[in-house]
């Protein structure tokens, strides 16, 4: 009996070879080959639904076919649904163009194709498009939501140090989600001042950080030592628990909604870091090397101009250069506490801080030294306010001790024009909180009640032990004094 060989010759068998090929090369990262993976099979699956024909006879117009079918593709398969189907990206098309001309370069290299179908296509062309940044504005808010004195619990002084040291670690430095992720705490040398990472094609590099980042970092490895010294991922949870890439982008997301920063994700960090190099003059090939880019992206420069090119053209404009209108120069004078005069803009915002008329000139002045001025005057009034008494007659108490759990309630008198109140609960020996926001100690609940006249507070799921209590009274413009504070005791099996 005569025993056939018979070879699958399909694309999904040939792009797992391809894929071992790769692997077993150990010059990819993990990242790249699993985007590889799925772009083979998103093509596998899509030849195999059009029954196209074994991958030597697969022609250019088949994989014209699939990229034109990626164009029209919606981005989610499943129940996601949006008011506009979303369709992919065009940069995500091009990324596929690339992968799938990867693949069958391979097989021509292998001598498993007489040529690659893909080389009489055009990449896609991608848009031009500036890149978006994390603002020094908007880092200085992040990093305000992650100063350590808000802590009210050491679990919650953990997880501020430790936000605060990744903003940093994103920030200060070049480095990929994947590279920061990855750290392990071998890898950073405060006394250097350096972060050594696995860059893509498994190459190392060592990135340099600023004396703020290490002396932040310095502060999350000490508290970091106290709770789990023996773990060895350099970015961990309460529990010790290595944060996964998806983690820490959740806590970043986190961050930037109480921040009202909108589409906050890692690799903004990342663009912003090269922006903000080349505009303090680091030269391409530093960069090159410090951020592992094998060519500075295009996109770059073209962000980096959009707001200095302004301030260029304001140098060597040549209207200016020849005179007469040309260049205008705007003042406003005199100033008023609260409110700043943007001569750029020619806008006048804020809010001023002391009442009454202030008589202003508004003057522009041409490249010729010849001006012209108006006079104005503003006047500023006090508005709304917020309440400006304190509650009074506090008093607290338990109310109940039951199998449920141990609870407590407080009361006091009304206070005119408050829209709500602001309760804070605290251990006998602890401190209350700076800022005038609801707070009590870990797991317990605080319900505000009120009936018109009478107001009070329901304290439940609270442990047995000795307390305090203090409330103040707000509106829309702002929170009063607080009233003082009242102490009361909760005992398993009442009072």
């Amino acid at each position: 009996m005569v025993v056939k060989q018979v070879f699958d010759h399909s694309l999904r068998a040939y792009g797992k070879r391809f894929l071992s090929s790769l692997k077993a090369s150990n010059r990819y990262s993990e990242g790249y080959l699993a985007s590889l993976e799925t772009t083979v099979a998103m093509v596998a699956l899509y030849a195999e639904e059009q029954a196209w024909p074994d991958v030597q006879e697969i022609t250019t117009e088949h994989l014209e076919e699939y990229l034109a079918y990626l164009q029209d593709r919606v981005r989610w398969f499943g129940e996601r649904t949006y008011a506009e189907p979303r369709k992919l990206s065009k940069g995500h098309i091009n990324a596929q163009y690339r992968r799938l001309n990867r693949f069958f370069n391979w097989l021509v290299e292998r001598g498993l194709n007489d040529q690659n179908p893909m080389l009489s296509i055009s990449a896609p062309k991608l848009e031009e498009k500036t890149v978006p940044v994390v603002t020094e504005g908007q880092m200085r808010d992040l990093l305000t939501l992650t100063e350590p004195s808000l802590a009210r619990t050491p679990a919650h002084r953990f997880r501020l140090v430790r936000d605060r040291a990744l903003l940093y670690a994103f920030w200060d430095t070049p480095g990929r989600l994947a590279e920061i992720a990855k750290l392990r705490t071998d890898d950073v040398d405060l006394a250097e001042g350096t972060l050594l990472v696995m860059g893509k094609g498994r190459k190392e590099r060592r990135m340099p950080i600023g004396d703020s980042a290490r002396s932040v970092l310095w502060d999350y490895l000490q508290e970091r030592e106290t709770l789990m010294p023996h773990a060895k991922a350099l970015w961990v949870s309460e529990q010790g628990e290595p944060l996964l890439p998806n983690g820490i982008c959740q806590i970043l997301k986190r961050l930037a909604k109480r921040a009202n920063i909108e589409d906050m994700h890692p690799h903004k960090f990342w663009h912003s870091y090269a922006v903000n190099a080349l505009r303090a003059g680091m030269p391409e090939q530093v960069l090159k090397i410090v951020g592992g880019w094998k060519k500075i992206p295009e996109t770059y420069f073209r962000t980096l101009g959009e707001e200095d090119v302004r301030e260029f053209h304001r140098q060597v404009s040549p209207g200016d250069r020849m005179g007469g209108r040309g260049r205008m120069d705007y003042t406003l004078s005199p100033g008023v506490d609260g409110l700043s005069f943007d001569a750029g803009d020619r806008t006048l915002s804020g809010t001023p801080l002391v009442p009454g008329g202030t008589e202003m000139t508004y003057t522009v002045t041409d490249a010729n030294d010849v001006s012209d001025s108006r006079t104005f005057t503003i006047t500023v009034v006090n508005g709304p306010t917020a309440p400006s008494s304190a509650p009074g007659s506090l008093e607290a108490a338990q109310e109940t001790s039951s199998p449920a759990g141990l609870s407590a309630s407080a009361t006091w008198d009304a206070v005119t024009g408050a829209t709500g109140y602001v309760v804070q609960v605290i251990e006998a020996d602890g401190s209350y909180p700076d800022k005038p926001v609801k707070s009590a100690p870990d797991g317990v609940v605080l319900t505000t009640l009120t009936d018109g006249t009478s107001h009070w507070v329901v304290i439940s799921a609270i442990s047995a032990g000795d307390y305090k209590v203090r409330v103040a009274a707000r509106n829309a413009d702002g929170v009063g004094p607080w009233s003082a504070e009242a102490s009361f005791t909760v005992k398993v099996g009442g009072v």
